[in-house]
């Protein structure tokens, strides 16, 4: 069998906070909300997908139905935060810009800018970009005319963060002969690979300050880390997802008479060969009847047909029926045509096993294997790919503010690998309160090494990334006593598809320890 492999790829991310784990983000270059790599298509004459509610001065929201709400308290009947960089002249906010919420079926809401919605003039916006719920067509349309026989689509690929829960699936063409060597098929089928993203954070640290000199113990990077115990299965299922038939047909030619019209033709099964004939066979050229003449079987009167041995024309004598095509519709000489299921007349010579999942001599499209010996669970290495820091109570100040510079109700804090791939740099956590690209930096969590049979890893086998934080807050006694909730960290993690390329490489000994841990 031969085989034509095309990947079908899809991209998928955790987020995980430092709080607790949260909700699933993809993550890739620019995903900074909204999306600035999307270039604005025309409003006009799209059909609406969503309505986004502008989001003001508003502190909190929920999805009430289909509808997103607000208030400025939370009484604690299920409202969320709004993050303060979506929120009217808030500091956080760059830009000052104007911001809505939309919500789509899977549950997730969508922060926008106003700016890339449409106004509808009655205080309403509306998203016009594809959603998870579904692609938005527009009503304008291209004409073909005979002025102008060609129309066409621009496309536009609206970038989200969220997961797939279909997975990834690898597509391959694969051709699979039958008994008669004159058919065969070419098969797609499409394995699945399913992931299960498990990573974990602490989900609180309570970190103790002096009120005398502000300076705050944080944890030891041995007990403040990342742990990944996420796997993957690159064969888990697979599935038929096209049947072409493929009917391989004889020329009709002869160098000699290319120019005559056929009379007749005849198949001989024994053999596989035809026979064609210029005049009819029954009589000789005098007219006279032809005494040795003796019909052949599956033969074929054809003059009505207009056929000539030009080369111009196939032929083939199957299922006991004959079939013409010309030679402008074959792939040389092979029709092929789209079916659903394997023909009954032509079953598979042997069963058809891809990636150890058999499907047997006769199938349709759209069956599926869930057996292989090749579905094996493994690790899945992961790398966070985005960081933000979301403020609670205090106000986050650069860590480059002297401490006699803070004041009451202000904390200047960082966070950093103790390895990294490239950058074990630390990161200013006033610097993030959006979302922070730290793709290139590196922080990398390699794949666990210990998967048990039924596809999950024990937390003792878990592969982790140790993190160092530093804190400093206003010192002279100028905040109360008491434990306060200060900041939110977000991690949003990433898995590695495959490594050896640097960024992703796998090879911890190639890796750059944080100066911090150094300095220790």
């Amino acid at each position: 069998m031969k085989n034509f492999k095309r990947a079908v790829s899809c991209a998928m991310a955790v987020a995980m906070a430092l709080s607790c784990a949260a909700v699933p983000a993809f993550a890739a270059e620019d995903m900074t909300e909204p999306n600035p790599v999307i270039e604005a298509h025309p409003d006009d004459g799209m059909s609406p997908t969503k309505v986004v509610t502008p989001i003001g001065q508003k502190t909190f929201y929920k999805i009430s139905g289909d509808r997103v709400i607000y208030t400025d308290r939370d009484d604690g009947t299920g409202w969320e935060a709004v993050p303060s960089q979506y929120i009217k002249d808030s500091e956080y906010n760059v830009g000052n810009v104007d911001y809505g919420i939309y919500a789509t079926s899977d549950g997730e809401v969508h922060f926008v800018a106003l700016s890339d919605c449409h106004d509808e003039g009655d205080g309403t916006y509306t998203w016009y970009h594809g959603t998870s719920d579904s692609a938005t067509v527009s009503e304008d349309v291209d004409k073909a005319t005979n002025t102008d026989p060609t129309m066409g689509t621009q496309f536009y690929l609206n970038i989200e963060n969220g997961i797939d829960p279909d997975g990834t699936t690898e597509e391959d063409k694969v051709e699979a002969g039958t008994a008669d060597e004159r058919v065969d098929y070419e098969i797609t089928v499409g394995t699945k690979t399913t992931y299960q993203l498990n990573a974990t954070v602490p989900m609180y640290v309570c970190m103790y300050g002096f009120r005398g000199t502000g300076n705050v113990v944080t944890p030891d990077s041995d007990a403040y880390r990342l742990k990944n115990m996420s796997t993957i299965n690159r064969a888990s299922s697979a599935s038929i997802l096209d049947i072409v038939k493929v009917t391989h047909m004889a020329k009709i030619y002869d160098e000699n008479h290319s120019d005559e019209t056929l009379y007749s033709i005849a198949y001989d099964e024994e053999t596989g060969s035809y026979t064609y004939w210029y005049s009819n066979p029954a009589f000789t050229a005098t007219g006279e009847p032809n005494v040795n003449w003796q019909e052949p079987e599956n033969y074929l009167v054809i003059e009505d047909k207009n056929i000539n041995a030009s080369g111009e024309c196939y032929v083939i004598f199957i299922d006991g029926e004959w079939t013409f095509k010309a030679a402008g519709v074959l792939d040389d000489d092979a029709f092929r045509e789209t079916v659903d299921a394997i023909d009954p007349s032509h079953p598979l010579s042997e069963d058809f096993i891809h990636n150890g999942f058999n499907f047997g001599k006769e199938f349709s499209v759209g069956a599926v294997s869930n057996e292989s010996e090749q579905s094996v669970d493994e690790g899945l290495a992961l790398k966070v790919t985005e960081l933000q820091a979301e403020p609670a109570t205090w106000r986050l100040k650069p860590v480059s503010t002297s401490v006699s510079a803070l004041k009451r109700g202000e904390l200047a804090m960082s966070i950093a690998p103790k390895t990294a791939i490239s950058n074990a740099s630390a990161i200013d956590l006033s610097q993030c309160s959006g979302k922070m690209d730290i793709t290139e930096n590196g922080w990398f969590l390699d794949a666990p090494k210990t998967v048990e049979k039924d596809g999950s890893v024990k937390p003792e086998n878990a592969t982790t990334l140790p993190v160092i934080t530093k804190a400093q807050m206003a010192g002279g006694n100028v905040n109360d006593a008491g434990c306060t909730s200060v900041v939110k960290v977000n991690y949003t993690l990433t898995p590695v598809f495959q490594t050896g390329d640097g960024e992703t490489s796998t090879d911890i000994g190639n890796v750059v320890e944080s100066n911090r841990e150094v300095a220790k």
